[in-house]
């Protein structure tokens, strides 16, 4: 698990990977390298700093309104299109839908 943080302190979390740096270069370096899919889950502004890297989103749709929310996207960043490539609706009312760079 890596934190991506200019504020906590490493040592105060020995479970996690925290990184101060930047994290565009970070996760760049990250897929280089051998091993699997790369789960982002965090707010609205690490998803834009980290959008040019992102290939795959994996949007949950909850049946609840709850007002403002925390955008996908927050701040500045370059439009993109996505091409649905599967979605799956559970009992609960929840979606799952899955896209891809078009």
């Amino acid at each position: 698990t890596i934190v991506y943080s200019r504020s906590l302190d490493a040592a105060d979390f020995p479970e996690v990977e925290v990184i101060a740096e930047d994290p565009v270069a970070h996760m760049r370096a990250l897929k280089q390298e051998e091993g699997g899919d790369i789960w982002l889950c965090g707010g609205g502004k690490l998803a834009a700093t980290l959008a040019p890297e992102v290939d795959r989103l994996a949007l949950k749709i909850y049946p609840v309104t709850a007002g403002d929310g925390v955008p996908l996207f927050a701040g500045g960043f370059a439009p993109q299109q996505w091409k649905l490539i599967s979605h799956r609706a559970f009992d609960i009312g929840v979606i799952l839908a899955q896209y891809e760079r078009a």
